[in-house]
């Protein structure tokens, strides 16, 4: 047994090295299909959304939220230079615009906390993403004030997770799902947890992009106290973790989303088949990457009540059944239907 531990940990050493050494590449699974980045001309909307937020919080609920508002400044700020590299890495995807928005809302169903959408007559596309969001999983961390035995920074979770969030609504836009497609045959709720299963492969698919690409890598490493391959990817499944756990919480009674546990899987292929796709053996640096953060997590004191996490880390099976029985088999007639979408890689 020890020797096959032995053996395994000089393996995974030596994908980690490889990994390494390929971080400068470019490469990404499909840069020969330009849908898999943002769409060019991402605008980004100037008005100071946060300051509304907050001040509004404080009347509300009261306290001081001037630290946390800075942190999330910083966040918002990163985050849109990391989706303006990417809109801009796009190629001829698009000619139509795409708006990226921050809501200040604070009363929202969690389920609506990111949107995507078809601008009126056609002329482009909105994405927005709810300052609440952000703030909930700020509040998750609140308690965290580092990770333990890791260089990686609290802030630079939060930040892989918000960029999960607008993976996540852009792959919305890059893959063809808007406007919201219709088929008699088949239920709203089916064909709405395809889509956004299909959304969450690609996100975790994005992912390892902004770690790989030379523009960005500096920025994610600056920023979140990242200093090794394996540290990102570690921060990153701590970072979908984090979402997962805030999702928990979502009203799903129309079951227009699989469980946020299913959900967790999805991510993880997504960002495996990525890493997979520069170098097999990058998929042990993944699978190590998974089981540690796994770990982190019930360590931390997260603000969740405790049966948040044990949801999302139990495997749910009646809807991970419905997941390969149902959604699956949907997802690869609906990209057909498309006529626009890759295949989505089949489970081995």
């Amino acid at each position: 047994m020890k020797s096959y531990i032995g053996r395994l940990a000089a393996s995974l050493r030596d994908a980690q090295q490889k990994f390494s050494m390929n971080s400068t590449a470019r490469k990404t699974p499909d840069q020969d299909d330009p849908r898999f980045l943002n769409p060019p001309e991402l605008q980004m909307h100037k008005i100071d959304k946060i300051s509304e937020f907050y001040a509004e919080r404080t009347r509300t609920d009261g306290g001081d939220f001037s630290a946390r508002e800075d942190d999330v400044r910083t966040i918002v700020e990163t985050l849109e230079t990391l989706a303006g590299t990417f809109a801009h890495s796009a190629d001829k995807w698009a000619s139509k615009k795409v708006v990226f928005e921050l809501n200040s809302a604070m009363n929202l169903n969690v389920s609506k906390l990111a949107t995507a959408r078809e601008l009126p007559n056609s002329t482009g596309f909105k994405v927005q993403l709810s300052l609440l969001m952000v703030d909930l999983l700020m509040e998750q961390v609140k308690d965290v004030a580092s990770i333990p035995k890791k260089s990686y920074r609290v802030r630079g979770v939060v930040l892989l997770a918000a960029f999960a969030v607008v993976s996540h609504e852009l792959s919305h836009v890059a893959y063809g799902h808007l406007p919201p497609l219709k088929n008699p045959e088949l239920s709203s709720s089916e064909i709405s947890r395809a889509i956004e299963c299909d959304a969450d492969f690609r996100a975790g698919q994005t992912m390892p992009a902004i770690y790989l690409n030379e523009e960005t890598r500096p920025i994610v490493e600056k920023f979140g106290g990242i200093e090794n391959p394996g540290d990102f990817c570690e921060a990153a499944y701590l970072g979908i973790l984090l979402l997962c756990v805030v999702l928990q919480t979502a009203d799903n009674s129309e079951r227009q989303y699989h469980r946020p546990s299913t959900r967790w899987k999805v991510f993880q292929k997504g960002f495996g088949y990525s890493l997979a796709c520069q170098n097999p053996d990058f998929g042990l640096v993944a699978a190590a990457s998974v089981l540690r953060a796994q770990h982190l997590i019930e360590r931390l004191p997260l603000s969740a009540p405790k049966w948040q996490l044990t949801a999302v880390l139990t495997q749910d099976d009646e809807d991970w059944k419905a997941y390969n029985e149902v959604t699956m088999p949907l997802l690869t007639k609906l990209h057909t239907d498309l006529n626009r979408m890759p295949n989505v890689p089949r489970r081995r």
